[in-house]
């Protein structure tokens, strides 16, 4: 799993596993991930179920019924360890008779972004909020097709701005949070743009200290863009065990 391993991530939130929600800033971008959620979504790389507190909060505020169901997949199971701490930080812990609450805790899966244990199309949305500057060019865009893969319509994505980085150190009293902890790529729109061609098209975004954006799948193009990964993957492994053979 590269540098982006399961080991360092459990470490960052067993301290706190809901660290990114007691940053203001930071609770903020999720605020706005969840309201350009529709139906039923995937939240890859999710943490302590932020999303799906998040929507149910959302949801509650504007005494609508409660929110299509948010499956959560995290590399930390430490992180799914705070759930119901989650829901209560956002105020949502009481939410529909607790029933949102419930239905999070049961739909959360430890597993990898590069690797999704979900059917094509078993949602309609895909958000990848923070994850994408912690891989690889080449594995951020496999990351963008797998999520385009079990997403009908959207892919929705938060990533650092490098013009306009998140402070490291939110306001005194807050935890102090590394803004590039295991950050193996810093993202411009332009960049953003240029890697989300591979799914489909973007088609709305916002830029602060996060750029947020909202891409529309667009299948065939994904489809063709994942067989030519899958030939240069192999093609590559091919060449490793050949220059290991001599």
């Amino acid at each position: 799993m590269t540098r982006t391993d399961r080991a360092s991530w459990e470490r960052f939130y067993e301290g706190d596993p809901i660290r990114h929600l007691r940053d203001p800033m930071r609770k903020g971008r999720i605020k706005t991930l969840a309201l350009i959620c529709s139906g039923r979504t995937v939240d890859i790389g999710g943490g302590a179920c932020f999303i799906a507190a998040a929507r149910a909060a959302l949801a509650a505020e504007q005494r609508n019924p409660p929110p299509p169901p948010t499956v959560t997949l995290e590399i930390s199971a430490a992180a799914l360890k705070g759930v119901a701490s989650a829901f209560k930080e956002v105020g949502a812990e009481g939410a529909y008779e607790g029933t949102v609450l419930a239905r999070a805790a049961r739909l959360c899966v430890v597993g990898d972004a590069q690797n999704l244990p979900f059917k094509d199309n078993s949602f309609q949305t895909a958000v990848l909020g923070e994850v994408l500057e912690h891989y690889s060019k080449e594995e951020a865009v496999w990351i963008l097709l797998e999520a385009a893969r079990v997403a009908e319509r959207f892919v929705v994505i938060s990533v650092p701005n490098q013009k306009l980085p998140p402070p490291k150190a939110p306001a005194p009293g807050e935890p102090t949070l590394d803004s590039s902890y295991h950050h193996q790529q810093e993202y411009s729109l332009e960049k953003l743009k240029d890697q989300t061609e591979a799914i489909g098209r973007l088609v709305g975004y916002q830029l602060g200290h996060w750029i947020i954006a909202q891409v529309a799948i667009d299948k065939a193009r994904a489809k063709g863009w994942r067989e030519l990964m899958e030939v240069r993957r192999r093609t590559c492994q091919k060449h490793l065990k050949d220059k290991c053979a001599k």
